[in-house]
């Protein structure tokens, strides 16, 4: 296993303080310094988010007879605030009205959208859009509202796709795709001096060759390879499920319609595969290039703390949410990484065949499981149609299922959330945007196909719901602002501490906020972990770790929770 050392991080400056005034209708920032006093024209995004804060306060009161309607002042409603309806004169005259708001149409023109068309990806069955009109991002028959009469996004936030790499000119996503401001491309040069060379739409890490070109892989980091084409498929088709660019008149819809993707490539082509360095690296890049959420469609792989480290600095550190694919094996979610790191949100896959057993027949779940969402099902005949279109290589299109596509629309509710709450006065971060997707999703109840009241191991906090999402208020995350205290949490001794044969560890887990605990076992000679459960609740003197060692070199081990 490789580690990356010396990873440096910034800090977040203190904040300047700003006073904002309005002068005849102009906006000015007015900067107080020591020595001297700064005013731009410029009009600050905090102050607009503070205006519309402020409109939310306003009434209108409407005259109830209008005299002469040729004058237009007759027609003209009073705006005021709650506080001054105590002031107006005669308030028997006026209809006191809330100060209402009005929607765009949002319903998307994408051709493998309307259900109109004659070019169904699926024709004559399910419509191509069932996966988005299952997380209520549209109006339907049953779910009037929609969060995409909220938001639909927009370009101020950036998705890291860690994957197979995007394909860049495809018709349906080069709109979206991320630049990096501080790179000119082809020039050879670490233009913005951030370690890579021309790295304009991402970076592949999985590729990088020596300085003679001849595909030797030389060191972690290597900087000379900054194409991200995408040679299988695969990352292109989950950049389109996030950001498909929507609303074109042309292939899919995006979740986020116009949010920026960034490509960063660490499956190669040669292998198939994804190092755990790579992964790392890919994690770091995008925290620290202003990604704030990063979707990772990837597992298989054993636990792997140089990944745990990049997504815990990911998620602390810059306030990024990493969203991870729970695996197709049909087996416990713990076994499948990086979805089953502690701060990744790890979604299975669902299909709405049954909305009563939604949990799709590949789909792995168990304790780390967070939430489901759409990923299609497996079975021939009649589910067969349950499948997920989107963009493909060489700007075609195509159907795909699995955990890997369920991911994705986890990511791209995630990204709405982001950009809905970037102007708040406390921009949500991580915290906020985990809080919202898991509080909101529908829960799961139907206790005979195994699924319970609120977290269970089929479904996690339930299916993703993106209406639910975008209406969890500001007041309800506040707590997150403030790290839980560490529970209280015991091992029992051993009575045979020369272990042989299948082994079990006992323990107690104690705390009224207990959220997720991990049980490790370690080589003693150099803290490699072996093996590591984690689950949810409180354990009461009961089995947390099994396993038979029999499998191990003889040697000491740790075992820690």
């Amino acid at each position: 296993m490789l580690f990356i050392k010396n990873i440096k991080t910034s800090r977040l400056l203190p904040s300047l303080l700003f006073i904002f005034v309005l002068l005849s209708s102009f906006l000015f920032l007015i900067s107080i310094g020591k020595d001297k006093l700064i005013l731009s024209a410029n009009a600050n995004s905090k102050l607009s988010s503070d205006i519309l804060s402020e409109k939310e306060k306003l009434v209108v009161l409407t005259e109830k007879s209008v005299g002469k309607i040729n004058e237009a002042d007759s027609l003209k409603p009073i705006i005021i605030s709650e506080d001054d309806i105590s002031n107006v004169k005669n308030i028997e005259k006026y209809i006191i009205g809330e100060n209402g708001k009005s929607y765009l149409e949002t319903t998307p023109n994408d051709t493998y959208y309307s259900n109109t068309s004659t070019s169904y990806a699926l024709p004559g069955q399910l419509l191509d859009s069932w996966n988005l009109r299952d997380i209520n991002l549209l109006p339907t028959d049953e779910v009037p509202a929609s969060a995409w009469k909220t938001t639909t996004g927009s370009s101020n936030t950036i998705v890291a796709v860690i994957d197979t790499g995007i394909d860049t000119t495809h018709s349906d996503l080069s709109a979206n795709l991320w630049v990096n401001p501080g790179e000119i491309a082809g020039n050879g040069i670490d233009d913005d001096g951030n370690g890579y060379i021309d790295d304009v739409n991402g970076f592949n890490f999985a590729d990088s060759f020596d300085a003679n070109g001849n595909g030797t892989y030389t060191n972690i980091g290597d900087t000379n390879n900054a194409n991200v084409t995408d040679s299988d498929g695969h990352g292109t088709h989950v950049a389109g499920v996030i950001a498909g660019r929507s609303n074109n008149s042309l292939g899919v819809a995006g979740i986020c319609w116009t949010c920026k993707v960034m490509a960063l490539k660490v499956v190669s082509a040669l292998t198939g595969f994804a190092y755990d360095s790579d992964v790392a690296l890919a994690i770091h890049y995008a925290a620290v290039m202003g990604a704030k959420v990063i979707n990772v469609s990837l597992g298989g792989g054993g636990t792997s703390i140089i990944i745990d480290n990049s997504i815990e600095e990911a998620f602390k550190t810059y306030h990024a949410i990493v969203i991870g694919a729970s695996g197709n094996d049909y087996i416990d979610s713990s076994d499948s990484y990086p979805g089953a790191a502690t701060y990744v949100v790890n979604v299975g896959a669902s299909y709405v065949t049954n909305v009563n057993d939604p949990l799709s027949s590949f789909s792995n779940h168990g304790n780390r499981m967070d939430i489901l969402a759409p990923g299609g099902q497996s079975n021939q005949g009649a589910t067969q149609k349950e499948a997920i279109v989107s963009t493909y290589k060489s700007n075609q299109y195509a159907l795909m299922k699995g955990t890997s596509m369920a991911s994705p629309h986890v990511a791209g509710v995630a990204a709405l959330l982001s950009d809905y709450h970037r102007l708040d006065v406390s921009p949500w971060g991580a915290k906020e945007i985990r809080y919202a997707l898991l509080s909101s999703a529908t829960d799961i109840t139907n206790t005979g196909a195994g699924y319970a009241v609120g977290f269970d191991s089929k479904s996690g906090y339930g299916k993703l719901n993106a209406l639910s999402s975008v209406a969890v208020p500001n007041s309800s995350v506040s707590f997150l602002a403030t790290d839980v205290t560490y529970p209280v949490a015991t091992i029992n001794a051993l009575s045979d501490v020369k272990a042989h044969g299948t082994i079990s560890i006992n323990g107690t887990v104690s705390d009224t906020n207990i959220y997720i605990y991990t049980l490790y076992f370690l080589r003693a000679s150099d803290s490699s972990v072996i093996l590591q459960r984690s689950a949810r609740g409180n354990v009461n003197n009961s089995t947390v770790l099994s396993f038979d060692t029999t499998q191990l070199t003889d040697g000491d081990y740790y075992v820690g929770i």
